[in-house]
């Protein structure tokens, strides 16, 4: 039970009360080993993009994110006003599609698009 809401608290940046002798929480080291301990500090994210997306999709790292970001291959303003990026990651070889709230910087979903063609 304390892992699951050490989890929760460390996804809303809350400290939490660990047992006896436990340093740090399982899922703190989760999250540093996946690069998202770097996604607090330097990127604004959603929340629907800290709880959903980053769950779903582990494989994605965030300096693919952020590469993305800085140095888009095309962009393009969705109806609702938020903005598509697609960028080339070479590591893997496949296109990788990062959608920001209007501001241009929070971001907000991100996937491999597998439809996108340059």
């Amino acid at each position: 039970m304390w892992a699951l809401l050490c989890y929760s608290a460390v996804r809303s940046h809350i400290s939490c009360v660990f047992p006896a002798g436990q340093q740090s929480s399982p899922m703190k080291r989760f999250d540093e080993m996946r690069g998202l301990s770097a996604l607090r500090v330097k990127m604004k994210t959603t929340a629907y993009f800290r709880t959903s997306v980053i769950v779903r999709r582990p494989y994605l790292k965030m300096e693919w994110i952020e590469h993305v970001l800085k140095n888009p291959i095309r962009t393009e303003v969705q109806p609702n006003g938020r903005i598509r990026y697609w960028g080339y990651v070479a590591e893997v070889d496949k296109y990788l599609r990062v959608v920001t709230e209007p501001d241009g910087e929070t971001v907000h979903n991100a996937f491999f698009d597998r439809r996108f063609r340059p």
